[in-house]
């Protein structure tokens, strides 16, 4: 079934059928402001930021424990049991089938 009306006319093909354009207040500039506009962001969207940004800032790769693990490796310490590896694995397989990890 094909709905075709002036409402979703061009929905999904790309660039919008009709030019759009800008309000008034945005040609206006910053005079249009109203100066009791104000956005408050509460401590938890605070958190949120901070959150985020230290996220952001980590290095994707922790050198420490790669360095760690390879000194292990080596030295000939670094063992992993298959039964600690399967589980994780398949989990892994899962979130990736679900999109849930990049």
């Amino acid at each position: 079934m094909k709905i075709r009306d002036r409402y979703t006319r061009g929905i999904g093909l790309g660039a919008p059928s009709v030019p759009v354009r800008k309000r008034q207040a945005e040609d206006a500039g910053p005079s249009s402001v109203d100066p009791s506009d104000h956005v408050s962001i509460s401590e938890r969207g605070r958190e949120i930021q901070r959150a985020r940004g230290l996220a952001l800032a980590a290095p994707e790769i922790r050198q420490e424990l790669v360095d760690e693990i390879v000194g292990q490796l080596e030295r000939g310490e670094y063992r992993v049991a298959g039964s600690d590896v399967v589980p994780r694995m398949i989990r892994e397989h899962w979130m990736l089938a679900a999109g849930a990890v990049r």
